[in-house]
């Protein structure tokens, strides 16, 4: 019998034989999402939300010790009732999510914290009654509506990069640049909620700070409605449109070859 040789590969070889196997990726940044209206949008829903969320920590308690006389723990109550709000509803949002447009729960979403905003207050461009229960209402409502404004965001970030037609990114860089750029906005609107209430509360007062911060949901809800769902809208029924019309003619024209035979 004849000794069989093997064949040795030297290392260098292997690896670069490895390296060229391995798939090209497509390099992803973070200014390819931040550049891109809905991923700009769905990073401000982060930021906004936060912001939302921690706008009168600063002040709600000197606002309540000041013109209700309440001691601290009975503060301490009236904060926690935001808190339990999002805990209400938290399950339920990824639910939600799936069965409806991303874009347009954080924009309905952003409505309703405003108009609790409004009750937070209570607001004093509407003339709503100061009164405890009223407050208590709106934060109740903030923090329901808040996880809707803190996980959709997350899908809508996901989109933008699935949007982006002919390129193959590499699925942990994509986790790795949405995390950062969610992580990142969580911590904006956690620094910028309380600084903003503390200047504009010294400014002016309680109330005109929750109605300046339910003017600011309204203004990015109604921008992001413009800019970003109705185009993104009209663009998706737009190219249904003409895949039914092709179809439509593809069936017209099938149906004169049709006729056409049967003559002959």
């Amino acid at each position: 019998m004849k000794s069989q040789k093997t064949l040795f590969i030297p290392i260098e070889e292997q690896s670069s034989d490895i390296f060229n196997e391995a798939p090209n990726y497509d390099l992803l940044t973070y200014s390819d999402i931040l550049f891109n209206s809905k991923g700009f949008y769905g990073c401000v829903a982060v930021g906004l939300n936060l912001h939302t969320f921690y706008y009168n920590d600063t002040i709600i308690a000197d606002h309540l010790m000041k013109t209700y006389q309440y001691e601290p723990w009975v503060v301490s109550l009236i904060q926690s009732v935001q808190p339990v709000g999002f805990l209400l509803t938290t399950h339920f949002a990824s639910r939600i999510i799936k069965r409806f447009n991303p874009q347009l729960i954080v924009i309905l979403a952003q409505g309703f914290q405003a108009l609790a905003a409004f009750l937070v207050g209570p607001s004093q461009f509407f003339g709503i009654p100061e009164k405890i229960y009223i407050m208590t209402i709106g934060l109740l409502l903030t923090g329901i509506a808040s996880p809707y404004n803190l996980i959709t965001p997350f899908s809508i970030l996901s989109q933008t990069v699935e949007s982006k037609k002919n390129k193959n990114y590499n699925s942990e860089q994509v986790q790795d640049i949405i995390s950062g750029l969610f992580n990142s906005f969580y911590a904006i609107g956690g620094i910028s909620g309380p600084i903003f209430g503390g200047y504009v509360f010294q400014l002016t007062n309680f109330r005109t700070t929750s109605d300046i911060q339910a003017l600011i949901l309204i203004f990015i809800g109604l921008t992001q409605l413009l800019i970003v769902y109705l185009p993104e809208k009209l663009l998706i029924n737009g190219t249904k449109n003409n895949q039914e019309k092709i179809a439509e003619a593809k069936i017209e024209n099938i149906q004169t070859e049709q006729g056409l035979q049967d003559v002959h």
